[in-house]
């Protein structure tokens, strides 16, 4: 994978979102650090020995499907953006 520089302006890009896409974009986002979150308890359970590891499956399930919700709100709203006639 290449790295990218910071520092450097041409690698950058900007992108201007729109209240609603933000509002899509941060519920991904929070999603996706939820099912990073449980993953992480569950693997500091697996690690500890802890008798039952596996009680963060059900929670890792709903919050994956949370996450592919958000997501593919997301990516509607995008669509809808680059579908919609320019001014």
């Amino acid at each position: 994978m290449r790295e990218v520089d910071p520092d450097r302006e041409s690698e950058q890009q900007y992108v201007i979102l729109c209240p609603e896409c933000r509002l899509h974009l941060n519920a991904f986002v929070e999603a996706v650090r939820e099912v990073m979150q449980l993953s992480q308890l569950q693997l500091e359970a697996v690690l500890h020995s802890e008798a039952d590891p596996h009680r963060f499956d059900l929670l890792i399930h709903d919050a994956s499907e949370r996450k592919q919700n958000a997501k593919y709100a997301y990516l509607a709203h995008l669509d809808a953006h680059r579908g919609a006639p320019k001014r």
